[in-house]
């Protein structure tokens, strides 16, 4: 750029000190070739310079910020534990991480004898296309609220002749359920042995909320109401309803046969059982609040009447089908 500058000079003097125009001429184009290679290297060079001092483009791909899947643990036979939540995707393996989908595929997973099992299941509605069979000791739980569980058996629960939503074996335990059995005979079924059956409700059955063959631990807060029969059937052993809160109200008791003798429907329907009443109600039912054969201990009347005979607080329920409410099922 400077030799641009000085090309009018030199060539001024050149022209005076001179004679000859060609010579001059020649001078003049030499310097004006020099003056244009000059600053043409020297636009190159910063040019260069300044594309060579950009820092290169950036090409790291952005972090991957999505979760993680979650590890799912296949569970045992011997497993204690199993979960369930209706709003998964799809059905997993039955651990915390990926639990199944409904309660029908923890209840049938294969259970070691012996081994005590607890499904946790989140609450929400589960409509199950089976019967819900708990083995001996398995406890199935509603948590984060109460469950609705509708469905039912696509044939008998054995030993019975009806379908039912739920079949529950000894040591077996219900906690936190709304049961609607309006599509089966039974609500609930007990094969053998004593369930237990607490903060739960079990309604609209087309014939008795429970059967039991062999006694149940009811309550506390324990409902089995508007049911198509009893709201509760227990055909032996003992029957237990369990502190207060509980009820067996408006059940339309359409009765029953048994064998040659019709049995009247009611709240509890007693068959060569005994019942231990300690709270709760059993009003409103077409056919009495206990009926059937057997015998009934009003636990609060045995308290209230301590160094009484046995006898006085041993209420033996009729047979006949004008049973109305016994003292053991008075509303408290």
């Amino acid at each position: 750029m400077r030799f641009a500058s000085l090309a009018p000079s030199l060539v001024a003097i050149l022209a005076g000190c001179a004679g000859s125009n060609l010579e001059v001429a020649e001078i003049v184009d030499d310097a004006a070739a020099d003056a244009v290679t000059e600053t043409a290297t020297e636009t190159g060079t910063d040019a260069g310079a300044e594309t060579n001092t950009d820092a290169p483009a950036d090409t790291t791909p952005p972090a991957d910020t999505t979760p993680p899947p979650p590890t799912c643990v296949a569970p045992t036979a011997d497993s204690t534990d199993l979960w369930v939540d209706a709003a998964v995707a799809t059905t997993g393996k039955g651990d915390g991480g990926c639990p199944f989908k409904t309660i029908v595929e923890a209840s049938s997973f294969a259970l070691t004898t012996g081994v005590k099992r607890t499904l946790h299941v989140k609450s929400g509605s589960y409509d199950e296309k089976d019967a819900v069979r708990l083995e001996v000791g398995v406890t199935l739980v509603s948590e984060g609220g109460r469950s609705k569980l509708t469905g039912g058996a696509t044939a008998a629960c054995a030993p019975s002749a009806e379908r039912c939503v739920l079949s529950m074996k000894a040591a077996s335990m219900l906690e936190g359920f709304d049961v609607d059995a309006k599509s089966v005979g039974i609500g609930v079924f007990g094969p053998g042995g004593a369930p237990t059956l607490r903060k739960s409700a079990i309604k609209n059955a087309q014939k008795d909320g429970g059967v039991f063959t062999s006694g149940a631990e009811l309550g506390p807060e324990i409902h089995f109401d508007e049911n198509g029969n009893a709201g509760a059937v227990v055909r032996g052993g003992r029957a237990h309803v369990i502190g207060t809160g509980n009820s067996f109200d408006s059940n339309k008791g359409k009765g029953i046969w048994v064998g040659s003798t019709y049995i009247a429907g009611g709240g509890l329907l007693l068959y060569g059982a005994e019942l231990d009443f300690e709270g709760g109600s059993a009003s409103n039912n077409a056919s009495g609040g206990v009926a059937g054969t057997g015998a009934c201990r009003d636990r609060a009347a045995r308290r209230r009447s301590r160094g009484s005979s046995r006898r006085a607080t041993r209420a033996v329920v009729s047979r006949s089908a004008r049973s109305r409410t016994s003292s053991c099922a008075r509303a408290r």
